[in-house]
């Protein structure tokens, strides 16, 4: 949290949304929306914004512990973790895939396979968009928040067969 008297000519309701008072410390504080925490030896350190985050059902999951184990794969150039729209769960794992060159597309089954050993089942991508690269802006930031709502993702459930979560897109 930083503090702050406000954006300058804000557009709506934007202060109210983003600065507030906090009991014996006044009006000003501003939520950046980075999470993170304090490791062993004191020291400060950010893993995530939480618009970012994943909503399982309840369970809150970083993005970037997907990216991390998935992209391990040696199929997979680059990755990109994102919250799919799901009926039962409110939200589930997605993942945007970059293959390696001349290295086959991997299929939901075979990426949750090579994902048993490195993360929790609850974590494992129900959801593939194949890309040749990263959805990204013009200065270069990964675009990650929304991902699913801009392309226009349809909702998936436990029921749909692996092959109908798979999707491919150019960037």
């Amino acid at each position: 949290l930083c503090r702050a008297a406000g954006y300058e000519n804000p557009d709506g309701t934007l202060n109210q949304e983003a600065f507030f008072a906090v009991k014996g410390h006044g009006a000003g504080w501003f939520n950046t929306g980075d999470m993170g925490g304090v490791d062993e030896q004191g020291y400060l350190y950010i893993s995530g914004r939480t618009k970012e985050i994943i909503n399982r059902g309840g369970e809150t999951i970083s993005p970037f512990e997907i990216e991390e184990a998935v992209v391990q794969h040696p199929f997979i150039k680059e990755v990109l973790a994102f919250a799919a729209p799901h009926e039962q769960y409110q939200e589930t794992i997605g993942v945007v895939v970059v293959t390696q060159k001349g290295k086959p597309r991997v299929d939901l089954p075979t990426l949750q396979t090579y994902l048993e050993g490195k993360l929790h089942r609850s974590k494992w991508p129900q959801v593939i968009v194949y890309s040749d690269s990263l959805p990204k802006n013009a200065t270069g930031k990964i675009l990650r928040i929304r991902f699913a709502e801009r392309t226009g993702m349809k909702t998936v459930d436990e029921e749909s067969p692996p092959h109908t979560r798979l999707f491919e897109m150019v960037c």
